[in-house]
């Protein structure tokens, strides 16, 4: 019987000093293979993998495609989903989940539905909510959960969205983290059924390769919300506070919100800038016509430009107050 040896982290804001702490700490024979998404921007490139090699002789790899091998640790590349798969660690371009990709809980869920019981899920600070369906894929697959205390950050909220939504198995203070890892990782996997149809197929989704059909959504009905990345309409997952689109854009309720008000924001200012383009053309065709003796059409035009630099800044004036309101 294998050991509880596939250790999933994920982190965002003030998660990296506890991350790279943990990293220095675990020594040349750690038993177990460590995969870990840090959110960070896109274009930061590969040196976080870097940072981490010059901190332990354990091998450190942000890989494209590599073997997953115990005593190793892998490393999420920006704008890539690192995934799970059978004997495998892969680097894919899949949709976004929680606006991120990097997704926490792609790598979670990947992870539970092909080695369930063997995985330990450890989720670190941040803010928002990615990380919570991946703990739930976890736990019902047969896996080991640990949460950051939240009262040892001050980037709580990814922590208190899991612990109100899912509940994690132990909550943890970073300086005992490792001890934990080591009592875990020390016991047998017990025997689980095989996960969920449904967990497969969103594992199978993220890495977007696959085309999604509406009997993969059993989970939940199609709502009237639409998706703020791609527009296409949304599915309830699971009790309604997490939602996919048929690309496999997914969200959580708080990360739908704030990406429907970035979609919002965009809205706007795309409509000022199409009135005060209206607005310009107008004019240039004002003044074309002046240069043709063409008062009444010169008028008319100048009245157009008028009305819709007049649109133009009530536009503004809405974004923002609308602005203000969401901060």
């Amino acid at each position: 019987m294998e050991n509880r040896n596939i250790v999933v982290l994920g982190g965002s804001a003030g998660s990296l000093s506890t991350f790279t702490q943990l990293v220095r700490d675990l020594g040349a024979d750690f038993p177990a293979a460590l995969l870990a998404v840090i959110h960070r921007h896109p274009t930061s490139g590969n040196w976080l993998a870097s940072l981490l090699a010059s901190l332990t002789s354990l091998p450190v790899l942000a890989p494209d495609d590599a073997p997953l091998e115990l005593g190793h640790i892998y490393i999420a590349q920006p704008d890539r989903h690192l995934i799970v798969d059978e004997g495998r660690v892969r680097s894919m371009r899949g949709p976004r989940e929680n606006q991120f990709r990097p997704a926490i809980d792609v790598l979670f869920r990947s992870a539970a539905v092909t080695y369930t019981s063997r995985v330990i899920g450890v989720l670190l600070s941040g803010e928002l909510d990615d990380g919570t369906s991946g703990l739930h894929a976890i736990k019902r697959c047969g896996g080991v959960t640990l949460v950051q205390d939240p009262e040892s950050t001050t980037y709580s909220t990814m922590l208190d969205v899991a612990l109100t939504n899912v509940g994690a198995d132990r909550v943890v203070n970073p300086h005992e983290l490792l001890s934990v890892l080591r009592e875990l990782i020390a016991t047998p996997a017990p025997k689980v059924p095989p996960p969920p149809a449904q967990l497969i197929a969103e594992a199978r989704i993220a890495t977007g390769t696959q085309a999604i059909t509406t009997d993969q959504f059993t989970a939940g009905p199609p709502t009237s919300l639409s998706c703020p990345e791609c527009g296409g309409p949304l599915w309830e997952r699971g009790d309604g506070t997490e939602f996919r689109c048929l690309i496999g854009h997914a969200y959580a309720l708080e990360t739908l919100q704030r990406g429907s008000d970035a979609a919002l924001d965009r809205t706007l200012w795309a409509a000022i800038r199409q009135f005060e383009q209206r607005a310009n053309i107008a004019r240039t065709m004002a003044h074309q016509s002046r240069g043709r003796d063409q008062k009444v059409r010169a008028d008319l035009h100048e009245s157009r430009a008028k009305e819709a630099e007049a649109h133009a800044q009530r536009l503004r004036e809405l974004q923002a107050r609308y602005r203000a309101g969401s901060e």
